[in-house]
């Protein structure tokens, strides 16, 4: 029983540490890369195989930190 009690508490303390981290640092998020993709899907239409479709999404960074994609993959 002790231990659950003592479990529940340190759940507690952190849920409460993790309230106020972004109140004591508010300006992490503002500097933070912000990617925006304003057309995020695109149909190519009727593509048979053996075929080549391009499109190039444009993606800008709206954030203050450098922006790095790492990956990116079809939906």
């Amino acid at each position: 029983m002790m231990n659950a009690c003592m479990h529940i508490k340190k759940i507690c303390i952190l849920l409460v540490l993790a309230a106020w981290i972004p109140a004591l640092f508010p300006h992490a998020a503002e500097c933070a890369p912000r990617a925006v993709v304003e057309k995020q899907r695109h149909d190519f239409g009727t593509a048979y195989a053996g075929s080549k479709v391009f499109y190039t999404f444009d993606i800008k960074n709206a954030g203050d930190e450098e922006l790095v994609i790492k990956s990116v993959r079809t939906g």
